[in-house]
């Protein structure tokens, strides 16, 4: 294992996990505390995660682990300062692992696991977030951060603070990811990170849900269509601005992928299918946008055409130059 897998170069083949996830599990057994967290479990970490294999997932689900004893190494491996490459490696292992441990809170029926595997986890991916030498470690925090959201005995731990990672979201919006595709279905999601971050908290998974827009649940859709609508016709109307421009900018990236290829290209179908999906999302957060704006045109218009409430006349200069803040306002909204 230490030879083959601890290469840059050449690795080998492991289209079959089986041997690989035998002696992963030898070394977590509570059996082998003189090598647990050394490099045998790194270098079986490793190879799980590099390998290319299609069948991976189907082998990691099937392979029958023991995910309690699975998820109680995880939470002593996360904080192991004396092993740092193994403390990545168990941050990188994790999406790996999703249909083993996150599919259901059968890995976590304990409290107690739960609450310290989410504290380990939180702990050990703020290590690590800021760190430029240890690429695509935003993408793995994102992939556990939807799919601890979506167990309601491991969201209830999650600290606030770790939201501002769903502002990473085009970094999984086109992997498909088991974890993305749970929460976009899962109404429950949105009213908790309202509830735990307060205002602005929930802006970036917002955006996110925009740009899955097409393939959400009919709850998750009404969610994100009312909550846009209050964006749109509050103090922060000018928020949808920056999803408006992410679609115009993945519309863009999209229209010059398709005219890079050939006509003949398999994969031109599939690509003018999103494009039209994304299209038609843009269209309609144009079309609530717009609705918002009205609203708000419709809250100050009173307030303008009835002096008595502001002491202000009808054809007064700061009359005036309010009527012309919202015509400029809707005029902008129009030409987007």
């Amino acid at each position: 294992m230490k030879g083959a897998y601890s290469s840059t170069e050449w690795v080998p083949p492991t289209e079959d996990l089986k041997d690989i996830l035998d002696f992963l599990h030898f070394h977590i057994s509570p059996l082998q505390k003189t090598t647990f967290g050394g490099d045998p479990i790194y270098h079986a970490f490793r190879s799980i995660v590099i390998s290319p294999s299609v069948e991976k997932r189907r082998a990691l689900a099937e392979y029958g682990f023991d995910s309690a004893l699975l998820i109680d190494a995880i939470i002593q491996l996360l904080p192991n300062k004396d092993h740092v490459a193994l403390q990545k490696m168990s941050l990188f292992i994790l999406p790996e692992l999703d249909d083993v441990l996150f599919t259901s809170e059968t890995a976590f029926n304990d409290p107690g696991r739960a609450k310290e595997f989410v504290k380990a986890w939180s702990t050990a991916i703020g290590e690590f977030l800021h760190e430029t030498k240890t690429p695509h470690i935003e993408a793995a925090g994102v992939k556990v951060l939807l799919a601890i959201a979506n167990l309601p005995c491991l969201r209830v731990y999650l600290p606030p603070e770790l939201w501002d990672l769903a502002y990473k979201f085009p970094i999984i919006s086109y992997s498909g990811s088991p974890s993305m595709q749970r929460c976009t279905q899962n109404s429950d999601i949105l009213p908790f990170i309202k509830k735990s971050t307060g205002v602005t908290g929930p802006l970036g998974w917002l955006g996110m849900l925009w740009m899955k827009y097409h393939s959400l649940s009919t709850g998750v859709r009404g969610q994100l269509e009312a909550e846009t609508l209050a964006i749109g016709s509050g103090q922060r109307y000018y928020d949808l601005d920056s999803y408006v421009s992410l679609f115009d900018t993945e519309l863009k990236r999209l229209r010059e992928k398709i005219e890079s290829l050939e006509p003949l290209d398999r994969s031109v179908p599939e690509l003018r299918a999103g494009l039209d999906a994304m299209e038609r999302a843009r269209d309609r957060l144009v079309a609530i946008q717009k609705e918002g704006l009205a609203k708000i045109q419709e809250e100050r218009q009173p307030r303008v055409s009835q002096p008595e409430d502001r002491q202000i006349s009808p054809q007064s200069p700061t009359s005036s130059a309010t009527r012309a803040f919202f015509e400029l306002l809707a005029g902008a909204s129009s030409k987007s």
